[in-house]
């Protein structure tokens, strides 16, 4: 039920792309005051060939500052896809 309060997206991320990128004098508020304690990183990964030796070279860098920027971000998503707790695939479930 914890995780289920946890559903405001930061941003989305592709190969090649950045997550959220903005200007020096933006940014998004985090922590206790912007009732943002925690980050979720949701990782995905599709290997249908199910070839070996595929190292994932991909990363994440974040910047925190306590000094708050003039002007926040705010993401705006076209598409959000709700969680249904009752249609789920079970970790270890076959393919």
């Amino acid at each position: 039920k914890a995780l289920a309060s946890c559903g405001e997206p930061l941003g989305g991320w592709t190969p090649g792309a950045h997550i959220i990128e903005t200007l020096p004098h933006v940014g998004v508020p985090v922590g206790r005051a912007a009732g943002i304690r925690a980050l979720w990183l949701n990782v995905h990964y599709d290997n249908p060939e199910l070839a070996s030796g595929i190292v994932d070279s991909s990363g994440i860098r974040f910047h925190y500052t306590s000094t708050l920027r003039p002007h926040s971000a705010q993401y705006f998503g076209i598409v959000k896809v709700a969680i249904n707790p009752v249609i789920q695939i079970p970790a270890g479930a076959a393919r």
